[in-house]
């Protein structure tokens, strides 16, 4: 029995290029689709609340904290500013564009002194009073401390003034030897690591990376690009399905013409 002459199958470019582009586009399709259906519900999901805790994403984002960093101690109490962060205790405060300058504590609230303006927080962190005036104007604050009856002290350009208990009266002091003024002090290396990377984590979050990713840029600039050729691809390949889909329609008229003719 001989064998069979070989059968050369003609294949139409198109289905072989709409074939390999579709498997090619079907990974970018994917990513489009699963990260634009979670940003649909950011709000339900809290993206924008939920911070990333990966040392990885954090160095591809180049995300490093800012030197110098402050800290300073009161009552059992460490406050600290990496940029604008503040901390208390390691966890994130609040931000603040102004340096901070120092930190007192009484039994009724911790005063964090910045260049002009006053923070009273809770030991727990909450915002009490933010105070802006100041018992002098002209002079920005370069100082605060106590005394010995817990009182608070700054120091405005050259003059020294100090509060009641209830901060609402300041009187000028000629003497400042009973004041213990706030210093900048050194931390312990595993609160120094807690505060950077809780600094980090701050800095990214989950609904910023599944934007990146949905456009591209977490990539960098070819990054964008991929997924605009993504995208055309994805045309092309609607258009050469539509294309297809005519000509197997048109062939199968043709078909039942012919059927009829018969």
């Amino acid at each position: 029995m001989s064998n069979p002459p070989n059968i050369k199958i003609k294949r139409n470019p198109v289905v072989c290029w709409h074939r390999r582009a579709g498997l090619t586009a079907a990974l970018f399709v994917l990513i489009l689709a699963i990260t634009g259906l979670l940003l649909n519900h950011t709000s339900s999901l809290e993206l924008d609340k939920h911070n990333v805790d990966s040392r990885l994403l954090q160095a591809w984002y180049g995300i490093e904290p800012p030197a110098p960093p402050r800290h300073f101690g009161a009552n059992n109490h460490t406050i600290s500013q990496l940029g604008e962060q503040l901390f208390i205790n390691g966890k994130p405060l609040q931000k603040q564009q102004q340096q901070l300058l120092g930190v007192v504590a009484n039994t009724m609230f911790i005063a964090l002194a910045f260049e002009q303006q006053l923070l009273l927080v809770t030991p727990e962190g909450e915002l009490v009073e933010r105070i802006t005036e100041l018992p002098t104007r002209g002079n920005n604050i370069s100082a605060i401390g106590q005394n010995s009856n817990n009182q608070l002290a700054l120091q405005l350009g050259n003059k020294i003034f100090i509060s009641d208990q209830q901060l609402l009266n300041w009187h000028e002091l000629s003497d400042a030897q009973d004041i213990k003024w706030s210093q900048a002090i050194e931390l312990d290396t595993d609160l120094k690591n807690e505060i950077t990377a809780s600094y980090q984590n701050q800095a990214l979050n989950y609904e910023r990376v599944l934007l990146d990713l949905h456009s591209g840029r977490l990539f960098g600039s070819w990054g964008i690009y991929l997924m605009d050729l993504a995208a055309v691809a994805m045309i092309l390949l609607a258009l050469s399905g539509l294309w297809r889909w005519c000509q197997g329609l048109k062939i199968f008229n043709t078909k039942i013409i012919e059927g009829r003719k018969k």
